[in-house]
């Protein structure tokens, strides 16, 4: 399996998955690919001072500089590794990244906001076409 997807929203999560497959034997063939999924949340009051467009803009910068230490790191230890940023609902974009063809293996970062994103985990694992393994 030398193609791992890291799907994420939460880069803690995905530095705690890029430990765990660090960890694991390797594949001298391994890749990974990030993909950080991120939300511009924008209320009603924000509106009046940030656009969507500014809102979008931020959190993908900000999802850039999530990238940038994970690839680091990955990088030192030798892995190839590329990386997409999604803007839009996180869920739906995981999931269908998930479904993606040109990944052999989904390493799936811990839930960071309880019940229900435990319960997302769950339902990944059980649809993914590809063995997904949920990092603790």
């Amino acid at each position: 399996m030398a193609r791992v997807l890291i799907p994420f929203s939460d880069p803690d999560g995905a530095q705690r998955a890029i430990v765990q497959l660090l960890a694991e034997p390797r594949d001298p063939r391994l890749s990974v690919h990030l993909f950080a999924a991120v939300e511009p949340r924008v209320s009603g009051r924000t509106r009046i001072h940030l656009t969507e467009a500014r809102a979008a803009a931020m959190v993908h910068d900000a999802a850039r500089r999530w990238l940038e230490p994970l690839a680091a790191a990955l990088a030192a230890a030798g892995v190839a590794c590329t990386s997409e940023i999604a803007i839009g609902p996180a869920r739906q974009s995981i999931r269908a990244a998930t479904e993606r063809a040109d990944v052999d293996r989904v390493l799936l970062p811990p839930a960071a906001r309880g019940l229900f994103a435990r319960r997302e985990r769950g339902w990944i694992r059980d649809r993914s076409p590809h063995p997904v393994t949920l990092v603790a």
